[in-house]
């Protein structure tokens, strides 16, 4: 297996430290995996460390590749991560694109490091943790069956679908994220939550999914199977924040709602300006969101999880629907 380390200078940002990316290769033909961490760095460290192992495992031969090649960016976002802040300038998840303005921080890392590695290309596992209290899951990037085999394979027990649908005709909102860049180019994508920020249990996962992703690939050794039935969550709705408004509640990532309750109210005379659209859950309740950005999204439980075996553990599991 041959390995490669190359260090990018930012350029415009002294400041900044290279970004490194770590290449690997079977010598056979293969899959071509990019991993990515630590685009939100600074508040969500987690995957960053998880990256960090994995990678050490990598280059003292602990794991090796048997066909494929692997790319690896186990902190996409040196600045956030130095700061202890989600981004330096600018959301980088919002901002994957060849045009985006590289007189910007997390604009340059998109036009000149995520952006072209995503099109070298076929599957993307991008790894982050959430700001709520909530088990691990899996945004499966587009409605392809490659897409969910993929999620699927990582060892998600709860998989997103939809997510990009939402934002169908909403010309006013800017996605911009990995997923999204990815699924126009054509690649095999997944965002994998590994579970709350401060959690060091989110380590772990973000480690099992990553062999997972190779294993999946068949590109190492595959490990004993897990046979499980993630539940699936079809998200449907994206809800926006509006000026003089606030959450009635703290709601938690996938409480459950249902149509009618009330989500946001006035917050000068407290009455309901808007309620949740459908019996279901509510996604990335964004509590501190500002006026015209989104605030939070909706879903409907389309699969309830049911397993005999776990691929993280009994309390990183959705509840199963008995």
């Amino acid at each position: 297996m041959k390995s490669d380390v190359r260090y990018i200078d930012v350029t415009g940002f002294p400041e900044s430290d290279p970004v490194a990316i770590h290449s690997f290769d079977s010598g056979r033909e293969g899959p071509q995996l990019l991993i990515l961490a630590g685009i939100h760095a600074g508040t969500e460290p987690m995957p960053v460390y998880a990256a960090q192992t994995i990678l050490k495992k990598l280059q003292d031969g602990t794991i090796t590749l048997e066909k494929g090649a692997l790319t690896m960016v186990p902190l996409a976002n040196p600045m956030a991560h130095k700061l202890g802040q989600l981004f330096y300038h600018k959301n980088l998840n919002r901002m994957i694109s060849p045009e985006a303005p590289d007189d910007i921080y997390e604009g340059w890392l998109a036009k000149h490091i995520i952006a072209p590695l995503i099109d070298a290309s076929e599957y993307v596992l991008d790894l982050h943790t959430t700001r709520s209290e909530t088990p691990a899951y899996a945004i499966q990037e587009g409605n392809s069956k490659a897409a969910y085999d993929f999620a699927y394979g990582c060892g998600a027990g709860r998989i997103i679908q939809g997510w990009g649908d939402m934002y169908d005709g909403r010309t006013d909102l800017s996605i911009g994220d990995t997923g999204t860049y990815s699924v126009a180019k054509g690649k095999v994508a997944v965002t994998f939550e590994c579970g709350h920020n401060p959690d060091p249990a989110a380590i772990a996962v973000a480690e099992c999914a990553m062999l997972n992703a190779l294993a999946y690939l068949d590109m190492v050794a595959q490990p004993q199977a897990v046979e499980f039935e993630p539940e699936i969550v079809k998200a449907v709705h994206l809800m926006t924040m509006e000026e003089g408004l606030t959450f009635t509640k703290k709601f938690v990532n996938f409480e459950a709602v249902k149509k009618g309750d009330t989500i946001l109210v006035d917050k000068t005379t407290g009455k309901m300006a808007k309620c949740a659209p459908i019996d279901g859950v509510i996604l990335l309740p964004k509590l501190d969101a500002e006026a015209g950005a989104e605030c939070a999204y909706f879903g409907e439980i389309t699969q309830y999880f049911r397993s005999g075996l776990s691929p993280y553990g009994a309390d990183l599991q959705p509840q199963s629907k008995t």
